[in-house]
């Protein structure tokens, strides 16, 4: 089986389309906003937008993964989307019309660069421990607000929401 190590989050299909014989004209963001001069490169889609065995499925105690490949994400997943978007950017281009149905998977294509990006999710780990108290707290009125609990202390409601909140 086919073990890719280098997992695109942007991917391929897409990057391809912006370039001039299968390169791209890059520069690396990350290094000019921390000030440092670099300059413009040519690169190949599958050497930029990628981290190593990013999507990887690691074993875990609280999740029921092992029927799964380690790149079922990766290979499974990604692949069956991207072959979709592959065929609607080749669409638009040739056709320059989009129809709902490619609308709908340009629009899921949208969501996937979203939640894909390791900005978005560094976001997402940033917020996690507010949103989650949020959550929390939330649920507790509902919980006071709801007649099947009002017999339950609100102490005691928090505690069973802290606990399995936790978990």
């Amino acid at each position: 089986m086919n073990n890719p190590r280098d997992h695109h989050y942007v991917p391929q299909c897409y990057l391809r389309e912006f370039g001039n014989e299968q390169k791209l004209v890059c520069l690396n963001l990350l290094l000019t906003l921390k000030g440092i001069n670099v300059k413009f490169s040519f690169m190949e889609p599958r050497q930029i937008c990628y981290i190593k065995d990013y999507y990887k499925i690691i074993k875990t105690d609280y999740f029921d993964l092992n029927k799964y490949h380690e790149n079922h994400i990766e290979l499974n997943a990604f692949s069956k989307l991207e072959n979709q978007y592959r065929k609607v950017i080749q669409n638009i281009i040739t056709k320059q019309e989009v129809n709902l149905e490619d609308g709908l998977i340009i629009c899921d294509f949208i969501l996937n660069l979203k939640i894909r990006n390791p900005s978005f999710n560094k976001f997402i780990d940033h917020h996690k421990e507010r949103n989650n108290e949020i959550a929390k707290k939330q649920l507790i009125e509902n919980l006071m607000n709801d007649q099947r609990f009002k017999h339950y202390s609100y102490s005691f409601l928090k505690m069973l929401v802290d606990y399995f909140g936790d978990q």
